[in-house]
Parts: C-alpha cells; structure tokens; sequence
C-alpha cells in the first residue's frame, strides 16, 4: 500500500517532467530566510541619541523556538541537490560536457552578486569619505548587508562537486552520506570539544554538504518510493532528536541560528544539530509532498510559483540592503525615530513588524526590478553556454576564486578599515580573477565553436 501511494505521488509530483515542490521550496525558502532578517533584527533609538543594535533571539529567548521552523537553509540545500542532480544527469544524456555545465550554473548563481558588490563598494567608500562614520562602522554595517552571500560560496562549492557526489551516491547510497557525517563529526569534537582553531570551519562543507547529499535520496526516487512509515520515522527522529540533543542532553543551543552572546552556535560554523533538523524538515517535506504537488498543479498557482523563482534570489541578495536603507531614512525623520524608541520585543514593537516588514519589502521590490534584467541576461547566457565545449580547468579555477571573493565579502563586508583606502581588495581581486577566467574560458569555446 505504502509502494503504491508513493507511486502515485510520484505520479503525480512530476507530471510534465518536473518535481513541482522542488521549485516552490528553493524559492519560499530564500524569502523565509528574508522574512526573518527583517524579523530578528531590533535597532533601538535611546533617550540620549545613541543607537544600539539588538536581537529578538536575545531579547526574548522564547522566540528561539521559531528557529526550529525558519532555519530554512537545509530545505533549500535538499531542494538544491535535488536540480543540481537532475541538471547535470540530462546535461550528460545531451552529451554534454562538465565545463559548459558548470559554466551555465556559475552565471547563474553569481552574476546576481555583481549588482551588489558593484553598489556596496563605491556606496560603501564614498560614506568613510564624506559621511564621516568611522570605517569600524562602516564595516559592521556592510557586514551587515553581505551576509547572504555566506550561503552562495557554500552552495556553489557544493554545485561545483555535484558530480563527483553524486557518481559517489550512485556507488555507495548510504554509505557516502555516512562517510560525510562521519568526517563532520570529527571536525566538531576537534573544533567545538577540543578547541582547535580553524579546523571548525571546516563544518561548512562537511555539514551542509551532508545534507545536500541527503538531497540526492529525494532526486532518484528512493525517498520518495520509500512510504509514509519512513517519512514519519525521518521526520520524528529529526524533530525528537533535536529537542534531546538541545534541551534533553544540552549538547547544543537551542536556536539554529546564532545568537548575540552566546559562546556557543549552531550556524557560525554549522554544527551537526543543522543535520538533524534538516532530516526533521525532510520528512514532514514528504508528507506533504502530494498535497503540496496537487495544488502546485494549478495554472495559477505555477505561474506565480514561477514568478516567485524569477525574483527570490534577488530578493535574498537584496533584503538586508533594503533594510539597511529603511533605518536609515527611519532614523532621519521624527515619526521613524519615536518607532524606533520602542524596546525590542515590546507589546508595540511586535504591533509595529507589520509596518516595518511592508516597508523593507516595498524597497527589496524597487531594488530586485532594477536589477533583474542582469539575471534575465544572465539566463539567456546559460542557454548559449549549453551548446558549447568548455574546458573544465579554467572554469573549475573560475568558481574556486568566486567562492573566495564570496567568502571574503561575507567574513569582511565591503568596508575593510585595515586595508588599503578601506576598500575589499582581496574580494575584489578575487572576483575580478573569477570574471576573467571564465570570460577567457568561453571566448575559447567560441573560438573552438566557429
């Protein structure tokens, strides 16, 4: 009976050829993450002109709870194998080749980060010079705003291996997820148990590429030929196990995000409590899954599915921008400065989110229309780049320096006050190396082509 439910549900699920639940999660999911930016950061005004930067998480740490449910990176790391998978799988069938494909990714993934890192640098320097803020400042605020592009550097690592993962997945199953947990798990008790400096960084690979190779079990079938029984078990071990190992055991914090003052977290670098509540998020994704692709079936409710996915990694790029320019003007005009006078997690702050949140959104939305036409052009890009025989090295070389540059712009922002005229030159000479390569890479294709 279970076999035959699941078969229907596949049935159902992939109709016209695509899992429908895929797209709405890897798009919902970057909004969510958005909708708790604005949600989870409390500026507060003083009596005495000062302004000190809070957290909800802090302030009422009751609301750590609600991290259970939007700490939502693991759904779309699951979603995230899961087109990576099938991507590269009909790539190969059309006989194509790694680099085009890895090239046709790369476009669409990091040239959105361009726009942002092309305002924020110029914004950022022209501030330290004729505001007159202190660069330290400058630089917690454009820290700030580079956050989101923690995750991309991560995620376009995994994307770059995605290959060799998944041909490991198709070899060992089980056995390559295990491998993976195993290794994480030996970083964590040197890193967090014994204190060994540096080596915990190593977590972001290991454990949000754990859980994209969990994503592999939901692309090839058997997670979803797997049956209720087995999607209750992954949700009420993902679910049961977090609260044992957060509250029963007390190995780990409470929130899945981190926490301003707290020693210990759960997301800088991840730990293996983000597993667990991946795997929670899995299994009740699974239940739901027919439902979900039933009503996803709806014309309207696919076009706007669509439209969602056309605009949610701008609006991920841009939310914290969008805030950041809301504050400000807040801070600028009486009626903005009595809102922010209000104390974190008050009866009129929380009365307040509404106004706020319909504010940062209506200034993501004029920012994500001045900037989408870079990623319609970019998706025009990757078609061209299918029909084309890249070489791997180069554009290998290419992502490896654009995870950098990511990676760089999110630990430093783009105000660095020890660096030459404050600017991140190290980011930006990573990415501009990251351009290069891959420019040069398909101009030799093109050349090869004709």
């Amino acid at each position: 009976m279970a076999t035959e439910l699941a078969t229907s549900e596949t049935a159902v699920a992939v109709a016209d050829g695509r899992d429908r639940v895929v797209d709405l999660v890897r798009a919902a999911s970057l909004l969510v993450v958005a909708l708790g930016h604005w949600l989870l950061a409390g500026v507060q005004l003083h009596p005495d002109g000062g302004i000190a930067v809070e957290h909800l998480l802090a302030a009422a740490p009751w609301t750590q709870w609600l991290t259970w449910g939007a700490q939502v990176i693991g759904l779309f790391m699951l979603a995230g194998a899961f087109a990576n998978a099938t991507s590269w799988r009909s790539h190969r069938v059309a006989g194509g080749g790694y680099g085009a494909w890895l090239a046709g990714r790369w476009l669409r993934l990091v040239v959105p980060t361009l726009p942002l890192v092309a305002f924020w640098v110029p914004v950022a320097a022209l501030a330290v010079r004729q505001a007159r803020l202190a660069p330290e400042t400058l630089h917690e605020a454009t820290q700030v705003v580079a956050v989101p592009v923690w995750f991309l550097a991560v995620y376009v690592l995994l994307v770059a291996a995605t290959p060799a993962l998944l041909a490991w997945h198709d070899r060992s199953g089980v056995r390559a997820l295990a491998a993976l947990l195993a290794a994480a798990l030996v970083v964590e008790v040197l890193g967090r148990g014994l204190g060994v400096p540096v080596v915990g960084w190593l977590q972001f690979p290991l454990v949000w590429g754990s859980v994209h190779q969990l994503g592999f079990f939901w692309q090839d079938g058997r997670l979803r030929a797997a049956g209720r029984r087995v999607w209750t078990l992954l949700a009420g071990v993902g679910i049961g196990g977090l609260y044992l190992i957060t509250r029963g055991l007390d190995l780990y914090p409470l929130s899945m995000v981190g926490v301003p003052g707290e020693v210990r977290s759960n997301n800088t670098p991840p730990s293996l409590a983000i597993v667990v509540l991946s795997v929670g998020h899995l299994g009740v994704l699974m239940l739901a899954h027919r439902r979900l692709s039933t009503w996803l079936g709806r014309p309207r409710v696919q076009r706007a599915t669509a439209r969602l996915g056309m605009v949610s990694m701008t609006v991920y790029l841009w939310h914290l921008t969008a805030m950041v320019a809301v504050l400000g003007v807040a801070l600028a005009v009486p009626p903005g400065r009595e809102l922010l006078r209000m104390p974190v997690a008050s009866a009129g702050w929380w009365a307040t989110r509404p106004l706020w949140f319909v504010a940062h959104a209506a200034v993501t939305i004029v920012l994500a229309r001045a900037v989408l036409p870079v990623e319609r052009r970019t998706v025009a890009g990757v078609q061209r780049l299918r029909t084309r025989r890249l070489a791997p090295v180069p554009v290998v070389a290419s992502t490896l320096a654009a995870c950098a540059a990511l990676a760089t712009f999110a630990g430093r922002g783009f105000v660095v006050p020890d660096a030459p005229g404050q600017l991140p030159v190290t980011g930006l000479a990573l990415l501009v190396v990251a351009c290069l390569l891959l420019w040069g890479a398909t101009r030799s294709a093109s050349r090869r082509v004709d």
